[in-house]
């Protein structure tokens, strides 16, 4: 018995030094390499369930699951290793995700709602890709036509949703760019939404995410944030 004993706490020491190792990466190439672990596991696990999902589920999972493994990862460990470092008092993963939570609230609120039109605009554009390579499409007499205009538009619709996440990205370390461009994302739904809903009264349109994250964002508490990232660039 003591021999795997001895094999595992080998292991652990191993998997320990790779991990140190990994924490002295430059932070773009530890993204790099969470993220790809982290589409890789997301992969294994939907395949390994046999359970066919629609994009209204399976996008939303990906993105918000990919999300939090980048928070813990990137955000939370590098806290916890510092307080080992300074030699304070030891923290959970979980304590130390509570601390960033209730520092920025406010913040935490509006990646959250970013990642909401991540995932939407998303699903849009899996929606239009499976739906261009379907066979009610290819049998379609207007087929040759419609299948461009479809790929095309998925294609749109993942650039719109890199724009959301690149919003959630920036505004959570801090750019001002990422500012304007949640408000000019969010303000634009919102808007049209609102536009819409007036038009057709019918039925209920308006965007309640993109609205809330709006006012959030002009609340001076945020919004001075990123002004006086803006003053010291």
């Amino acid at each position: 018995m003591p021999l795997p004993c001895k094999r595992s706490n080998e292991t652990q020491s191993c998997g320990a030094a790779i991990m140190t190792n990994i924490d002295d990466w430059p932070l773009w190439k530890r993204a790099s390499l969470f993220n790809i672990l982290t589409m890789l596991g997301i992969a294994i696990g939907f395949a390994s369930a046999q359970v066919s999902l629609s994009p209204h589920l399976w996008v939303p999972i990906t993105v918000f699951t990919a999300a939090f493994a980048n928070l813990m990862f990137l955000v939370v460990r590098p806290r916890i290793l510092a307080a080992k470092r300074t030699g304070a008092a030891p923290i959970s993963a979980w304590d130390g995700l509570h601390k960033i939570i209730i520092e920025r609230p406010l913040v935490f609120l509006v990646v959250v709602l970013q990642l909401i039109g991540t995932s939407r605009s998303l699903t849009t554009a899996v929606t239009f890709f499976q739906a261009a390579y379907s066979q009610y499409v290819r049998s379609l007499p207007n087929a040759s036509t419609l299948f461009p205009r479809m790929i095309a538009m998925s294609l749109v619709m993942t650039g719109v949703a890199a724009f959301w996440l690149l919003g959630a990205i920036g505004l959570w370390w801090g750019r001002t760019w990422a500012w304007w461009v949640t408000i000019a994302l969010n303000g634009l739904s919102a808007g049209t939404c609102l536009i819409l809903q007036l038009l057709i009264r019918t039925k209920y349109l308006l965007d309640i995410a993109a609205t809330i994250a709006v006012i959030i964002l002009l609340l001076p508490a945020v919004r001075m944030q990123y002004v006086k990232s803006l003053k010291t660039a």
